[in-house]
C-alpha cells in the first residue's frame, strides 16, 4: 500500500495465514470511508483489511460468498458492499451485518460475472454471456428472476471483459467484448438497457375445424389447374360477421352442429427472446382451469363439443413477467335442427295434442267409476267423520276430567293441611270433655251440685267447638268432592272472596307439601263491598287455583334461578267495579314473552316442562270465563318483574 502522508509503500501480510492474499492474480481493490481495504482475489475469496487497526478478516465459501473465485467488488451508494464471483454476486450490508447471494437458482443466468457497474438504481453485472440490469431494491426479494440482454435482443458480443465497462458522463455506456471468434471488440451504446416491465403480447393465428383451416379470410381459392375452389367455411355453412386482422381470425362465429371438433394455434408478439415465452390457454365453457402449454403454440384437440357459448381465450409471459392481457375468440355451435326452440316447441304441442286426446278418452272411461266412487267414499267417510265426532267428544271429557283431577291433586295436599286443623281441635275439646266428665262424676258422690253445673257448662261448649270444627272439616271434604265432580251448570250466590282465600291457602299448602323447600309470601286485599254473586263456584274455583298455582310455579322457579335477594310474593285481590266484579292475581316472577303471549290460551300450549303441565289449563280457564260466565280473562305481563291475570265476571 502506498502511505500519502508519509510518502512511503507498506505490505500488508496476514500474520494467521501469509500466503492468504498471495494469488497468480489479484482482482480490483476498493476503498471505503472508514479506512477499510476490500479485496477479492481469483482463489481465496473476499479479504476486509482494516488499516487502522491493522486487522484482517476473511469471508470465503465457508462464511456463505458464492465463490472464492472473486472477480470485482463494488461499494453501492447504499453502502452494501456488491462481489462479483465466478458462480454469482455476494451482497453484503455492513450494517446490518447480512449476506444475500445471487446465483442461477435465484434467476442470475448466467451467475459468472466479471465487472459492477453501479448506475442510479441500479447495478449492472457484465456476464460472460450478457449484461444483466439488477434494480438494488428489489435484488433480495424478487423470485421473478433478472432480464439478460444478449443475443436473444440481438447483441452480438455478449463476454464483457473484467475492468471495461464504464458509463460516460453524457450517459454513454462503453465496455469492451468478445465475440464468439474471441476477438476483442468495443461495445458502445447511447444508454444502458434497463428491465423491461411491459406485458408481453399474444395473438391467435389461427382456428382449425375438424383439422381443416376454413378460409374465413378468402371465402374463394384457385387450385393447381386454375379452377375456383370454394373455402372449407363456405361448403359447411360457416357464417361470421367480419375478420379482426392481422391474422383473419373471424369474429361473430356461427358453427353448425356437426362442425364441433376444434384446434387454435397462438404466437407471441415481442420482438426479443421469443424462445423465452410461455403460453397457457382455457377453452370457456369446455374447461375448468388454464392449461399450460409451456412453449407449444398450438392446443389440443377439443371433439365433440356440445352447442352452446364459447371464449377461447390465451395469455403469454416472460420468464420474469405477469401472465399478458389474453387474445379472445368467441364463437357459438348451433344445435342440429331437432334440437332447436322451434322443434322443442313443435314437440311441446304435439304432446299437448296427444294428452288432450288421451284425457277425453280417459275421462269418459273414468266419470261413471269416479261416481260410484264417490258415492261409497261419502258413505264411508260421513261414518269415519261420525265416529271421529264421538271418540273426539269422549276424548274431550277425558280431557277435560284429566285436567280436573289434575287440579283435585293440586288441592290434596292442601286439603289435608286444612283438614288437619280442624280434626286436632276436635280431637283435643273431645280429650278435654272427657277429663271434665270424670272431674263431674266425682263431684256429683261428693254431692257439689254447684261444681257439676259448672263442669257441665264447660262440657257444653267445649261441644260446640268440636261441633264448629267438625261442620268446618266436612265443608272442606264437600268442597273437594263438588270441585271432582262435573259442573251442573248451576250459578248460586257465592262469597268470592272466602273462595279465593280459601284456595289461595290450599295451593300454598298443597305445593308446600310437595316441596318442603317452597316458601313464598301471599298477600290478600279483598273488597268487602262485594257481598256475593252468582257463579258456578266449583269451576271459578278451579279456574282460581290453575292461576294461583301457576304463579307459585313461576315465583319458585325464579328463586331456583339463583336471583339474590329476590322474595317470591303472589298476591291475591278482588273489587267491585259497577256492574262487573274484578280478580286479580299477580306474581313478581320473569313475565311471559311477548313472542308466546298469543298463544297462552291455546289448547295444549305450555312452557313447563314435559310431564308438568297438560296445557288445558288456562284454554279451560278462559272457557270458563268467557263462555261459561259472559265474563273476561286478560293478562298484563312485563319482562322480568312478574304477570297479573284479571278476571272480570258480571255481578
Amino acid at each position: 500500500l502506498y502511505d500519502t502522508e508519509s510518502y512511503s509503500l507498506k505490505k500488508i501480510i496476514s500474520k494467521t495465514n501469509p500466503d492468504i492474499l498471495k494469488a497468480n492474480q489479484q482482482a480490483g481493490i476498493i476503498y471505503d470511508d472508514n479506512d477499510i481495504l476490500w479485496i477479492p482475489s481469483q482463489n481465496n475469496g473476499f479479504t476486509k483489511v482494516d488499516v487502522k487497526n491493522n486487522t484482517v478478516s476473511y469471508l470465503t465459501e465457508n462464511e456463505g460468498l458464492t465463490d472464492n473465485r472473486g472477480t470485482v467488488a463494488k461499494i453501492s451508494k447504499e453502502g452494501e458492499v456488491w462481489v462479483a464471483s465466478q458462480n454469482g454476486i455476494s451482497i453484503i450490508n455492513l450494517e446490518q451485518n447480512t449476506l444475500t447471494n445471487l446465483k442461477e437458482e435465484n434467476g442470475l443466468i448466467p451467475a459468472e460475472t466479471y465487472d459492477l457497474i453501479e448506475r442510479g438504481d441500479l447495478m449492472y453485472a457484465a456476464s460472460v454471456d450478457g449484461l444483466i440490469p439488477i434494480e438494488k431494491s428489489l435484488a433480495k426479494t424478487t423470485n421473478k428472476g433478472f432480464y439478460n440482454f444478449n443475443g436473444g435482443f440481438g447483441f452480438k458480443s455478449n463476454d464483457y471483459l473484467e475492468g471495461s465497462p464504464k458509463f460516460l458522463k453524457n450517459g454513454q455506456f462503453w465496455s469492451g467484448v468478445a465475440n464468439p471468434a474471441s476477438q476483442y471488440k468495443l461495445l458502445i451504446m447511447d444508454s444502458a438497457p434497463k428491465p423491461d416491465t411491459t406485458l408481453s403480447t399474444v395473438y391467435i393465428t389461427k382456428m382449425y375445424v375438424r383439422d381443416e383451416d376454413p378460409g374465413f379470410d378468402d371465402k374463394n381459392s384457385t387450385d393447381s389447374l386454375n379452377n375456383i375452389v370454394e373455402s372449407y367455411a363456405n361448403l359447411k355453412n360457416i357464417t361470421w360477421d367480419s375478420i379482426k386482422k392481422p391474422y383473419g381470425i373471424p369474429k361473430g362465429l356461427m358453427l353448425p352442429f356437426d362442425q364441433n371438433s376444434l384446434s387454435f394455434s397462438y404466437a407471441g408478439g415481442d420482438l426479443f427472446n421469443r424462445d423465452q415465452l410461455n403460453y397457457r390457454f382455457i377453452l370457456d365453457g369446455e374447461d375448468e382451469d388454464w392449461t399450460f402449454a409451456g412453449s407449444q403454440t398450438k392446443t389440443k384437440n377439443y371433439y365433440n363439443l356440445k352447442p352452446g357459448q364459447y371464449t377461447f381465450k390465451v395469455a403469454a409471459r416472460s420468464f420474469n413477467k405477469p401472465w399478458s392481457t389474453p387474445d379472445e375468440l368467441t364463437f357459438h355451435i348451433s344445435p342440429p335442427w331437432w334440437q332447436t326452440n322451434w322443434a322443442y316447441g313443435l314437440y311441446f304441442l304435439l304432446l299437448l295434442g296427444l294428452l288432450k286426446i288421451v284425457d277425453i278418452i280417459q275421462k269418459k272411461r273414468t266419470i261413471q267409476k269416479e261416481r260410484e266412487r264417490s258415492q261409497k267414499r261419502e258413505l264411508e267417510q260421513a261414518k269415519v267423520i261420525e265416529k271421529a265426532y264421538e271418540d273426539l267428544k269422549i276424548t274431550q271429557k277425558q280431557l277435560v276430567q284429566s285436567e280436573k283431577m289434575a287440579s283435585l291433586g293440586e288441592l290434596t295436599a292442601g286439603i289435608a293441611h286444612e283438614i288437619q286443623n280442624p280434626l286436632n281441635f276436635v280431637n283435643n275439646f273431645a280429650e278435654v270433655n272427657t277429663e271434665l266428665i270424670e272431674e263431674m262424676k266425682e263431684e256429683l258422690e261428693k254431692g257439689n251440685l254447684e261444681e257439676v253445673q259448672d263442669l257441665a257448662n264447660d262440657i257444653s261448649e267445649n261441644e260446640k267447638k268440636i261441633m264448629f270444627h267438625g261442620k268446618r272439616a266436612d265443608s272442606i271434604v264437600k268442597g273437594m268432592l263438588q270441585h271432582s265432580r262435573n259442573s251442573n251448570g248451576k250459578k248460586e250466590p257465592t262469597n268470592i272472596n272466602a273462595l279465593a282465600d280459601e284456595y289461595l291457602r290450599l295451593a300454598y299448602h298443597g305445593l308446600r307439601a310437595k316441596d318442603k323447600s317452597f316458601n313464598a309470601t301471599m298477600v290478600t286485599d279483598f273488597d268487602d263491598t262485594i257481598g256475593t254473586i252468582n257463579i258456578i263456584g266449583q269451576d271459578i274455583g278451579r279456574v282460581v287455583l290453575n292461576l294461583i298455582t301457576n304463579a307459585f310455579y313461576v315465583v319458585d322457579e325464579k328463586k331456583k334461578s339463583g336471583i339474590e335477594n329476590y322474595e317470591p310474593t303472589v298476591s291475591v285481590s278482588t273489587k267491585k267495579r259497577g256492574t262487573t266484579t274484578e280478580i286479580r292475581i299477580t306474581d313478581n316472577g320473569n313475565g311471559i314473552p311477548e313472542s308466546i303471549l298469543n298463544k297462552i290460551f291455546e289448547p295444549f300450549f305450555t312452557t313447563k316442562p314435559t310431564g308438568k303441565g297438560t296445557g288445558l289449563g288456562l284454554s279451560m280457564s278462559y272457557e270458563i270465563i268467557t263462555q261459561g260466565h259472559g265474563g273476561d280473562l286478560k293478562v298484563e305481563t312485563k319482562k322480568g318483574e312478574g304477570t297479573t291475570f284479571i278476571i272480570t265476571l258480571p255481578n
